[in-house]
């Protein structure tokens, strides 16, 4: 199992379990800014690693990540060299789960957008509190 499947079944035992996602990062020592939970996410979006952009967007990772192949086609590194998705999915790219209202706005506006991430959960702005 990559690492597509690892952040999805979080999330699934996350909303399972009643257990928000503020209180794993606690447990796992990670935390961001914001003090606003934000453990309902309604689907998930894909990052590149460097941040520029949300590249795909969905109910499920899957559906997220075919997304980004779609639009991506193929993956290189820095040298030209074809990358095997899979690869390209754990080196290149950052999943997060996403509130309702981010998923509208990348869905309105496309993924060269501001938005933070607060309690483990991708938001907007208004959501984040700025």
């Amino acid at each position: 199992m990559g690492v597509k499947g690892v952040v999805e079944i979080f999330f699934m035992a996350v909303r399972a379990y009643g257990v928000d996602a503020g209180t794993v990062c606690d447990m796992v020592g990670y935390r961001n800014e914001g003090d606003t939970d934000m453990s309902e996410a309604a689907g998930y979006i894909i990052q590149d690693i460097q941040g520029n952009a949300i590249f795909g967007f969905g109910e499920t990772v899957d559906e997220a990540w075919r997304m980004v192949v779609e639009g991506v086609g193929r993956f290189e590194d820095s040298y030209g060299n074809m990358i095997d998705p899979d690869v390209a999915y754990e080196t290149q790219f950052k999943t997060y789960g996403a509130t309702p209202r981010l998923l509208d706005l990348v869905a309105e506006r496309g993924g060269n957008i501001a938005w933070r991430i607060v309690f483990g959960t991708a938001c907007t702005l208004d959501e984040a509190g700025e």
